[in-house]
């Protein structure tokens, strides 16, 4: 099964034009294909996904920076979630660091989408909306906490040093890394990896994997 691995990020949109923008044209990265299209909610209860006719702007780049190093170049998509503020970008080909196309990204998107946006550099989710996110799993193969001391611990390896159960530590420690599987509506299962700004999905089906994203923001955007 393939694997998607999507960096998110938060967002600050604006859905007014930019007044005074002057069109920046770079050599670069450049964005094509980019549409603004409605989201279909596909949680089981529709009415529990938090955010009122959601839209998203989606488009793909090709990225080229060259100094006297040598060239970097890069190929992927991106997808703005206007609603939830949601920026997830993935890298589907090239030598150059994600940090760094994000950051021309956040230059080019103003006037692409003719909108004030700011991406920001880190993702600091609630611990409590992570966790909530992981509750949802209908199985949990591996989770990575931060402790008291600073230490990173799996959980399993945490209880049983502590004599803790896992009940009694949700939502109490930060979460660094999971490894579960989300129950589908329909009768299917995904498996998803949540890695520090990372999301790993394992489906090649965009209804599948627009549910995680769905799930994803209403459990983190939520809470």
């Amino acid at each position: 099964m393939p694997r998607t691995r999507d960096s998110v990020r938060q967002a600050d949109f604006s859905s007014l034009p930019v007044e005074n923008s002057i069109q920046d044209v770079s050599d670069e990265i450049e964005l094509y294909d980019v549409n603004t299209i409605s989201i279909e909610v596909y949680l089981e209860d529709s009415e529990e996904y938090p955010f009122e006719e959601p839209k998203k702007t989606e488009g793909k780049f090709k990225y080229e920076y060259s100094d006297q190093l040598g060239t970097e170049t890069a190929s992927g998509t991106f997808q703005l979630r206007h609603s939830s503020q949601l920026f997830v970008v993935r890298k589907e080909s090239g030598t150059a660091r994600l940090d760094r196309i994000v950051s021309v990204l956040n230059n080019s998107l103003d006037d692409a989408l003719e909108s004030d946006v700011t991406i920001h550099n880190r993702f600091r989710p609630t611990r409590e909306g992570i966790w909530t996110f992981i509750e949802n799993a209908t199985w949990r193969n591996y989770v990575e906490i931060l402790t008291d001391l600073g230490e990173e611990k799996r959980v399993s390896e945490y209880c049983e040093e502590t004599g803790k159960s896992f009940e009694s530590i949700v939502g109490r420690y930060p979460i660094l890394r999971a490894e579960f599987v989300l129950e589908l509506p329909w009768n299917d299962s995904v498996d998803v990896v949540y890695d520090q700004g990372h999301l790993e999905i394992s489906t090649d089906n965009i209804e599948d994997y627009e549910y995680v994203l769905q799930r994803f923001e209403t459990d983190v955007f939520s809470n």
